[in-house]
C-alpha cells in the first residue's frame, strides 16, 4: 500500500511539472525587435528595473511568462537560447549550433507561446541571416557573474 501511495504521488508530481509554465526547455520562434516597442521594462521583486545596456543581449518574453508574480520572478533572469538550425547566405544548413545567454527585460506584446523578441545583434550571434529564427530552443539558466 505504501509503495502504491508513493508511486501515485510521484506520478502526480511529474504530471504537474509537465503542465507547469516553468518547464525546463522551450522551443519558440525568435524575432528581432527593439526595446522601444515594449510598453515597460519589468520590475524585480525589490521594485527595481533591470538596466538595459546598449548592444547587450536581452530578451522580451511572451506575456504568459511576464504576468503578475511570474513576471516579477522572471524579470532579470537569464535564458540560454540555442539555434541548432543555421542557414548561411547561400541557403545551406550549417551544422554548428550557436548559443547566447540573454537577460529578460520585459514582455513583448506580439509574442505568443514560447516565442521571444531580442535585438538584431543577438539574432546575428545566433546565426540568423534575416530578422527571424524559426524554432530555437531556450531555457532559464543562472546568469553569468
Amino acid at each position: 500500500m505504501k509503495l502504491f501511495v508513493i508511486a501515485s504521488a510521484l506520478a502526480m508530481c511529474a504530471l504537474a511539472a509537465n503542465s507547469s509554465p516553468l518547464k525546463r526547455r522551450f522551443t519558440g520562434d525568435i524575432d528581432q525587435d527593439g526595446l522601444e516597442d515594449t510598453d515597460s521594462y519589468c520590475k524585480k521583486a525589490d521594485g527595481t528595473t533591470v538596466p538595459y545596456v546598449q548592444g547587450g543581449d536581452y530578451a522580451l518574453l511572451s506575456p504568459k511568462y511576464m504576468a503578475g508574480n511570474l513576471g516579477t520572478a522572471n524579470c532579470g533572469r537569464c535564458i540560454k537560447v540555442t539555434n541548432d538550425y543555421i542557414i548561411d547566405a547561400a541557403g545551406n544548413n550549417v551544422t554548428q549550433a550557436s548559443t547566447v545567454v540573454l537577460t529578460v527585460l520585459g514582455a513583448c506584446e506580439g509574442c505568443i507561446d514560447d516565442n521571444l523578441f531580442t535585438g538584431s545583434s543577438t539574432v546575428k550571434k545566433l546565426g540568423g541571416a534575416a530578422r527571424f529564427i524559426d524554432e530555437a530552443d531556450w531555457s532559464f539558466v543562472d546568469c553569468p557573474k
